[in-house]
């Protein structure tokens, strides 16, 4: 099974990312919830498919000095969370066909 998660948008605030830090912020949340979803995989809701508005926030603490790489994979572990059972989130609407809008 083939499993695609498109993330538009994400807000971190008070995330300690200093100019330049993204692509290895992004690369560790890529790898790490590619990691989970193989392992764990998703809850029955997920892998129905569609589109997800927003995740509801889960709480997330990092020690000072954290790298990127440790953010990333802790980003990822709460996105990865959100998408289980349970998670409080809302419902998932069709996703949208090419040429169409969301």
């Amino acid at each position: 099974m083939n499993v695609h998660i498109d993330i538009e948008r994400i807000v971190l605030d008070g995330l300690p990312l200093a100019p330049g830090e993204e692509a290895r912020f992004r690369a560790a949340l890529e790898l790490e919830l590619a990691r989970r979803v193989a392992a764990h995989g998703l809850g029955a809701e997920a892998l129905r498919g569609g589109a997800l508005a927003s995740l509801p926030p889960q709480p997330m603490s990092f020690p000072s000095g954290s790298t990127p790489a440790q953010l990333g994979r802790g980003v990822a572990a709460a996105i990865h969370q959100s998408l289980q059972p349970g998670a409080g989130r809302a419902e998932a609407r069709p996703a949208s066909t090419p040429g169409g809008s969301r």
